[in-house]
Formats: C-alpha cells, structure tokens, sequence
C-alpha cells in the first residue's frame, strides 16, 4: 500500500506501529498470494479520508492511533478476489452464516491466512473480516470493541463497517465488477462477463453538493442492461448504508446514495417507489399525529432536558437550568438551556435527519465519559420538534456547543431551506429556540393556560423550569416529589412506595373515619398516572385489580432501562409482555402493604363486627387467586388469606371433581391451569381429603 493515499492517517502512528505494520505488508507481499491485489485497499482509504468519514469519525479514529493501525493493517489485506469462502485465520465459515448475507458470493472477500507474531493482532483483524464479511449481519457476528495489548479498547465494529462501506463505493474494484455480474439477466451475464468494466465510467463520488447526508456518484454508463443493475446495486448500498447506521458508532454522516447516471446511446425507463417529503413533514408536524397543539411545549422541554443531561455527563458540578418566556406582546415563546448545545455535526446528522434521536444512539456511551454517571433520555424518534409548527409561523434557533461557533437558524417552513449563519456573537453554550406564533394562535395564546399544561406535565421533572409569563410574573415548575404525603395533609391516608430498581412508585388509599374508627373507603376512579423521566405520558387503569382501582390510585415514574417503549406521539404506552407482568406483580405487592396497614389500624379501633368484615371484604376483592403467588400470600394479612382460600375453594369445588383429584391426578394436573403456588396445593389437598373421608365412611 501506497503511503502517498493515506499519508494523515499512516503519519499518526507511532515508530512501533508503523514497524508492525510494514511487517505484516511484507508477510503479504512475502505470501505467494497471486490473488492478493492492493489496490483495492488503497483505494478504499482513499475513500474514507477524502469523503466518506465525518469530522467526528476522524476525530474518534485519531484519539485511537491503535484503530488506525487495524484500519491500515485490514485495508492491507483486502482482496476482492473470486474466493467463494471467506477464510480468516484459516477458519471455515458455518453455511447458515452465509445465507444471511445479501451481497453475492463471487463477491465476498478472500482473506489471506497469515500468523502474526505480536500478541493479539491475528485474532483482532480475524474478527475485523468477519465484520466486512457479515456486513448487514456485523452485530451478530463480532462485538462493538476488543481490548488490545490490555489497554487500548479497538472498535472493531467501526472499522470493519468503514471498509465495507469504502469498498462497496469502488465501482471499479473486481468484487464489486462480481456483483454487478450478478444483478445482470442471465442472458447478458455470458455476453458481457469480461467487458462489464467497458461499459460504464464512474465520474466522481462523494458527497452530493447540494443535498445533505446524500452520496452522490455521478456515472457514464453506455450499456441499458447495466444500467439496470448500476440501479440495483445503488438500492444495495442504500440498504447496506441504513444497517450500518444501525449498528455501529460513532454513525455515519449519510444516510442516502443517489447515483447519477448518464445514458450514451440507450433510453432508460427507472421506476421506484418515493415519499413526497412535504406531506410526511405535515404528518410528523401536524393534529394528525398530535391532538393537543400544546404538546409543543412539552416536546421541546423534554428535548432540553436531554441537553442538559447529556452535559452533565461531560462536566462535573454542571448546574443544569431551562427557561421558558413568554414576549409582552404573546407574539412569540422562548425556551432556553444551558445543555450541550450543537455543533454544526451534529445539526446535519441528527437535527436534519427526521426519525433519528441521537439520545437514542450508542454514541451517548463515547460521549459520557464516567461510567458512573447514568441518564436515560427521552427523546425517542427526534420529530419533537416539528410539534412547534402545529403553532408557529416560524422558529429561531440559536445554538453552541463548547469549542465550537455558534449558529443561528432560522425555519419559516418545515420543507424549505433553512436560513443558517454563523453568530456574529458569542453565543452562551446551549440552545434557544423561539417559537414565533400564527396569528390565529396567537388570539387566543394565554400563557396561564399553557402553565396549567406544564404544571401537569413537568411536575415531577428533576430539573427546575423557569417559567416566565408575558407581565414578567414569574413560576418554578417541576422537582416536585412523586408521593403522596406532602400534597395530602388532612384525612387519613395509607401510601406506599412501590419496589422498583430504578423508577419510583406510589400507591395512595384514603379512608371515609368518624371521630371513633375508620368504616369505609373512599372512591377514587384515577388510576395510574405514568411518567418518563419526569414527564406525563399517560393514565391507565390496568394496572391495578378492577376492584382495587375503585379505591387506589397510583403514580409510577419510569426511568433508566425500567422505561417502556412509548407511541409516536408519546401518549401511549408499549408494554413488552414481561415487563407488564412485573409492573403488575410490583402494583400488587404494593397493595399487600396498603391493605396491611390498613386492617392493622382498623383492628385496633375496634369497629362494629359488620364494618370491620365489610372492609375486609372489599380488600380482599383486591385479590384474584389467579394472582396470588405464594410471597404475595405470604405477606398478606391473614384475614385476607381466609377470603383468597375461600374463593380458590369454591372454583375448585366447581370445576374439578373429588374423584378426578383423587383417582386422575395427571389429568386434574392438567386442567388446573397451572395452579402450583403451596397455598393453592395445600386448598386441593384438603379438598381431596374431604372426598378420601367421605368415600372410607362409605
């Protein structure tokens, strides 16, 4: 491999590296592999350092001189070659692998087996193959990083996704020439197998100049059937572009190929499937997908919220602060953080690209740089923001990252250009997005009413919101608690605080009492109110017994890995089917304590025999045997135990016969329906020993 091509990269290893890796160029060039052809590795570096990595993958490769060594050393082994195996390290490939790979099989590339001497290199650019090899299938098949010379972490899913992604774009490499062949009809496969290089010109490639987050390769193709297949391999290397994406970190810039092709001499005719922008932007920005036009504010709070996280993880001691302002006129609504901010990156790859949430991404681990500082975030699909235009008329943001300009931008429509310029001032570090209100908005803008949403949606957030109204009257909202004892100070109330690792829980029931004992309880229909991080999602009623949620109310505040998956619109909940069995058996668990401490206190009040039965009665209505597992019972006051024994009893008694249970055991096992708590044995064993009784007296 030529230094000239990767002079930046080669130039950051150090005397060590550079001696390793001349030594493995000589151990192949030394291999008698006569199918081993560099070029196709300078050209894939080639690829990677003048168009295809970000400024934030250079900087990532460039803080790690050991990736770059395994970049140049794998780019030196690269042969696209007519291997049918791929055979790193001498090893077979298992035959299901390769089925799951959509690039053909002339195409897939031959790895020279090689034994180098230093200590981990082998292993490490074995398991690089594999990941160029798997392509789409790169997660399944090796780990995001390895640990080399015990202190260097190398990303090897990175590099190997670079090659793949800068081989696939040398059109004129073998390999790709292979797949290519492979897309042609089989009956021009055999005319044009040794000319396929003939018929088509590859002008340029790169980054598309007006665009964004597109790769553009401008072709002259002179050739109708393989122009067909230039077309086919496009939508290849866009599916391959989307998996990588997916899976490795930090990401890259793009996110679409577009191939420009030229006809000399033929009429092509391309057809496929497109998305008019402008109504998909209306969707994700319209009442189509959000009721309520207020949902804006709770949209970009949350998005600030985010963005002071994420700089806590970076600065120690960060004092996080958001502010929302009201202008005297109502003409326009001004929220500020002092988080993150953006760089200018970072607003093409995630701000511009609609459905990708880089709190979402892996990247967050890179960016967090102690591991004992954990955030979950909230945003989830990064369309938040176009919630603001269900409201304005245009939007402004001002933002800055640190040790980067600041910017300005400026959007009067969401499927136009936006007016960016570099601040001629110094911005502070963070973000400000002024939301500038429609005239029919703005008649009927009170900024009490959008208080009240707030207040129900950002109570419990753990960072204050400056809430400023358009007479400068000012209001601190959220970082209130979750429970129930500081907002209910009269009457008798019972609270518990549900057993969650992560996430926070309440459960209240409130009692009707005279001056001498409790006789009833009062009826509360409110279900559970479900938060993440801090903001409203919704009210349910299933996660409490139905008899239960006559009575109890509940708030459950989701966060870390604990949270649920939420709707597009965030106002529905996503349960996987475990998790809501846990959910549940938590809420139950908590209603054990709730009506403990209830018939303990009712008991020492000694209330009229009647009262005292009837509230034990409704209790125990909280109690399905279904549900009943033997900690819960275990737990349970054992009068209520007395109730749940009776019932499970009764549907014995009806749906099992004593001379089934008795003389049919496998089949009564059977229909039991999976009853196999102790408690529930125990109910049957003497069940069977009334009927054992019966038929000796008979």
């Amino acid at each position: 491999m030529g230094h000239a091509e990767n002079q930046s990269l080669y130039n950051l290893l150090n005397d060590l590296q550079k001696r390793d890796l001349n030594a493995i160029r000589n151990r192949v060039c030394s291999s008698g592999l006569a199918c081993l052809d560099p070029k196709p590795g300078d050209r894939a570096i080639e690829i990677l350092e003048t168009w295809l990595l970000d400024d934030e993958q250079q900087q990532n490769l460039r803080s790690n001189p050991c990736d770059i060594f395994f970049l140049l050393a794998a780019s030196t082994l690269i042969s696209i070659g007519g291997a049918e195996n791929f055979n790193p390290a001498g090893n077979v490939l298992p035959k299901n692998l390769a089925s799951t790979i959509s690039t053909p099989e002339s195409t897939k590339p031959d790895w020279p087996t090689l034994d180098i001497e230093v200590g981990g290199q082998t292993e490490i650019l074995d398991l690089i193959g594999r990941g160029i090899f798997a392509s789409d299938g790169l997660a399944d098949e090796i780990p995001p990083r390895v640990l080399y010379d015990g202190k260097h972490d190398v990303n090897i899913q990175f590099l190997a996704a670079c090659l793949r992604l800068a081989m696939g774009f040398n059109l004129a490499a073998p390999g790709t020439l292979n797949h290519l062949r492979e897309l042609l009809p089989k009956s021009a496969v055999c005319n044009k197998n040794s000319a396929m290089e003939k018929l088509f010109t590859v002008i340029s490639a790169g980054a598309h100049p007006h665009v964004q987050a597109t790769i553009l390769v401008q072709i002259d193709c002179r050739d109708a059937e393989v122009h067909r297949a230039l077309k086919r391999y496009e939508s290849y290397l866009q599916r391959l572009l989307y998996d990588l994406n997916r899976i490795v970190r930090p990401r890259f810039l793009f996110t679409a190929v577009q191939f420009e092709i030229t006809p000399q001499g033929y009429q092509p005719i391309d057809f496929k499937f497109g998305v008019d922008t402008s109504s998909a932007l209306q969707l994700f920005a319209g009442n189509t997908l959000y009721r309520d036009r207020r949902v804006f504010l709770r949209e970009l709070v949350q998005n600030a919220v985010d963005a002071c996280n994420l700089r806590q993880m970076q600065e120690r001691g960060f004092t996080p602060a958001i502010g929302i302002d009201f202008s005297p006129d109502l003409d326009r609504i001004t929220f500020r953080d002092n988080g993150i901010g953006m760089s200018k990156q970072w607003i093409e790859k995630y701000f511009l690209n609609i459905g990708l949430s880089f709190y979402q991404s892996d990247e967050i681990v890179r960016v967090n740089r102690d591991a004992n500082i954990q955030f979950s975030f909230i945003s989830q699909f990064g369309i938040g923001f176009l919630s603001s235009f269900l409201v304005s008329r245009q939007v402004v943001i001002k933002t800055r990252q640190a040790g980067s300009e600041g910017f300005i931008i400026t959007i009067t429509h969401i499927d136009d250009y936006f007016d960016v310029r570099v601040a001629d001032e110094q911005l502070p570090v963070g973000t400000e997005v002024t939301v500038v209100l429609k005239e029919n908005v703005r008649q009927y803008c009170r900024s009490l009413e959008y208080l009240g949403y707030l207040k129900t949606n950002v109570r419990f957030l753990p960072i204050a919101l400056d809430f400023v109204d358009e007479k400068g009257a000012r209001t601190v909202l959220g970082q209130e608690s979750l429970n129930y004892d500081e907002e209910i100070r009269w009457g008798t109330k019972f609270t518990t605080k549900l057993n969650f690792a992560s996430s926070q829980g309440h459960l209240l029931l409130r009692v009707k009492e005279n001056h001498q004992y409790i006789y009833d309880m009062e009826s509360s229909r409110g279900g559970v109110s479900i938060f993440q991080d801090g903001i409203f999602i919704t009210q349910v009623d299933y996660l409490l017994p139905d008899s239960a949620g006559e009575h109890v109310i509940g708030r459950l505040n989701l966060v870390g890995d604990e949270k649920c998956e939420l709707s597009m619109d965030r106002n529905r909940l996503l349960w996987k089917k475990d998790q809501l069995a846990q959910i549940k058996k938590r809420f139950l668990m908590g209603l054990v304590v709730i009506v403990n401490q209830l018939l303990e206190t009712s008991a020492r009040q000694s209330p009229p025999e009647n009262i005292g039965r009837n509230i034990i009665q409704k209790a125990a209505s909280f109690f399905d045997f279904n549900a009943v597992d033997d900690a819960i019972y275990d737990a349970l006051n054992k009068a209520i135990c007395v109730f749940v024994e009776d019932e499970f009893r009764r549907f014995i008694r009806i749906n099992h016969s004593r001379y089934d249970l008795l003389h049919n055991p496998q089949q009564a096992a059977a229909d039991t329906h999976g009853y196999i708590y102790r408690w529930q044995q125990r109910v049957i064993d003497g069940y069977k020993e009334i009927g054992a009784g019966k038929a000796r007296r008979a």
